[in-house]
């Protein structure tokens, strides 16, 4: 069974140091992938939300800021 980055981001520390083998750029781009809302709501798709329900998302808070 394979972990999905949110899933291995959310990890225990002993937990993360068994399963967890991603170097440290993979890291950091699963990190982008879930914090940057353009990339998030447009170019991730291996997560469990629905693409319209991201992208009506990311519109309205474009126009709330």
């Amino acid at each position: 069974m394979e972990y999905n980055n949110d899933e291995l981001n959310e990890f225990e520390y002993d937990l993360a140091l068994h399963y967890d083998k991603r170097t440290y750029w993979t890291y950091y781009i699963s990190l982008i992938q879930i914090k940057h809302d353009l990339i998030f709501s447009f170019f991730n798709n291996n997560d469990y939300n629905s693409n319209i329900i991201k992208i009506d998302l990311f519109f309205i808070e474009f126009a709330i800021e």
